[in-house]
């Protein structure tokens, strides 16, 4: 993840990259077709798959077609904005200008990616820190957590929701009357 992480960095803040990936279409499908290759390769051939040297080239091959295939996507993500989207669809005649969505609904798309990404190295790496210096087995734990982790993003979801909802004065009305 941290090397995805620097890819992302690379590919998101350096013109000179972004510019060639930009030009250069064929270089996404090449590293596609080398992720699916590799993929298969690990997945399908247990001998290589389990001998010391071939399962850490193939891994290494690996890890770097994905964190080019997530740089390049990534340097081309464009966040327009749920808030935007959301006035159109309550308020088909409300018109937002370019500058009044920059200023108020546009959220930097390098900056969110990049916090993505750096959020889950972070996770990652506490994950594993605790797992190396506990004495507690959560694996017998993991359905229950599967369960949890279900509510609270359809808790997350419903609370966006409404927040969303409840923005426009038309909705609010609405909601008062039922």
């Amino acid at each position: 993840m941290a090397v995805t992480t620097g890819f992302i960095g690379l590919f998101l803040y350096h013109e000179g990259v972004k510019k060639w990936t930009a030009q250069n279409a064929w270089f996404l499908w090449a590293m596609l077709a080398v992720y699916i290759v590799t993929a298969i390769v690990l997945i399908c051939c247990e001998g290589l798959r389990r001998q010391a040297p071939g399962n850490y080239i193939f891994l290494g091959i690996f890890t770097f077609a994905t964190s080019i295939l997530v740089g390049v996507i990534s340097s081309r993500y464009r966040y327009r904005g749920f808030f935007y989207k959301l006035s159109n669809i309550y308020h088909p005649n409300l018109i937002i200008s370019r500058a009044e969505m920059t200023n108020y609904f546009y959220f930097p798309s390098e900056n969110s990616v990049l916090l993505a990404a750096g959020v889950t190295v972070v996770v990652c790496v506490s994950l594993m820190l605790f797992a190396l210096q506990t004495k507690i087995d959560f694996t017998r734990y993991s359905l229950y957590f599967i369960h949890l982790s279900y509510y609270f993003i359809h808790l997350l979801y419903t609370l966006q929701s409404t927040f969303s909802f409840t923005l426009h004065s038309d909705s609010v009305e609405f909601c008062l009357c039922f």
